[in-house]
């Protein structure tokens, strides 16, 4: 699956028919020119704060919304991002006085032509122009199975994958229990900084009423300390609202989560075991091609000059209200990253 010696991208998805894009007027623009690129990107016009609130209900992130606090923007001018939604941009005629509906939709439009030309899947997509955020280290949101891609504009810069712990496709061991990675996720809260959610099967038989499954908060510093048992054949995306199933996506029907229980996902991870390797890293860093990865696979990071410009495809198979959510203080939590860790 994936990267980092996993089965190939393109294989690894399922089929989808390629969404249609009506694009009225836009040949103007050369998607396969950098400069011509680059030129449109400056002509738009980034914002530092955009859906305040981030993750639905974030905790504590230091007085940031969830997503701008993860983007990590400094003072550098202009800096910004935007989420542009080529499905109403790309489906309307643009008034001759709204030239920013029209620089949007001309930057739209070149990006779904070069995503096309590369031939990467479009599933819902969104796409995120960003300039001056020194990225923190985090997983991308699940939702859906089908790769997002990058575009840098300048060079200088990379994204960074580390891509020996998989979340959301695999089981874990730590101190003698079963763990599948859920989330890496900043949080000035944590002893590093950085914490780690996984889920795990509550130490005590499940009653009525009872949690069945429990998300754990760790410290991030736990990731070194993790013992790779095995690759899953499907993508775990979290717990059921009675905390007594997974949720689970398979390959061939990604936009729907069906009940699974945690004992089959560890004998699949037997059927697939992963190598102890350590840390492993992939970065990725061309200028003027789009290259694909799996954010809510691999944790990531960003590295190098903030002023670089930068493109992302989101893809969105699943609505964002049918991906479960972790409220960190509510019920089925164990937070264990002050607490003694001899055992779950």
């Amino acid at each position: 699956m994936g990267c980092s010696g996993g089965r190939d991208v393109a294989a690894a998805h399922p089929k989808v028919a390629p969404m249609s894009f009506p694009i009225h007027d836009h040949h103007l623009v050369d998607h396969s020119d950098v400069m011509q690129l680059a030129a449109l990107f400056d002509r738009l016009e980034l914002q530092r704060e955009i859906h305040k609130g981030g993750y639905g209900a974030p905790t504590s992130t230091e007085g940031y919304s969830a997503q701008n606090y993860i983007l990590n923007f400094g003072q550098l001018p202009g800096a910004g991002h935007l989420t542009l939604e080529p499905s109403k941009l790309l489906n309307r005629k643009t008034d001759q006085g709204d030239d920013t509906g029209s620089v949007h939709a001309l930057f739209c439009a070149a990006m779904i032509a070069s995503l096309e030309a590369a031939g990467l899947p479009l599933v819902n997509p969104g796409i995120k122009p960003l300039m001056g955020a020194r990225t923190r280290p985090h997983t991308d949101k699940f939702r859906g199975p089908h790769p997002n891609a990058v575009l840098f504009l300048d060079p200088g810069a990379s994204l960074v994958l580390r891509t020996d712990v998989q979340f959301h496709t695999s089981v874990v061991e730590y101190r003698g229990r079963f763990y599948i990675p859920q989330a890496f996720l900043p949080d000035g809260d944590s002893p590093s900084g950085n914490r780690i959610h996984m889920i795990s099967q509550a130490a005590m038989a499940a009653g009525a009423g009872l949690p069945a499954l429990v998300m754990d908060l760790f410290d991030a510093n736990v990731l070194d300390e993790l013992t790779p048992v095995g690759e899953l054949e499907i993508i775990v995306a979290g717990i059921d609202d009675d905390l007594q199933k997974l949720l689970i996506s398979s390959h061939g029907s990604p936009y729907s989560l069906r009940p699974a229980d945690f004992e089959e996902m560890v004998e699949q991870a037997r059927r697939h075991p992963l190598q102890l390797t350590g840390p492993t890293y992939q970065r990725l860093q061309s200028v003027g091609r789009w290259e694909a990865f799996e954010g809510w696979r691999f944790m990531h990071y960003f590295e190098g000059d903030p002023r670089v410009r930068r493109v992302y495809l989101m893809n969105r198979a699943l609505a964002a209200r049918e991906v479960p959510f972790t409220d960190i203080n509510g019920p089925g939590v164990k937070d264990w990253r002050r607490a003694p860790q001899s055992g779950s």
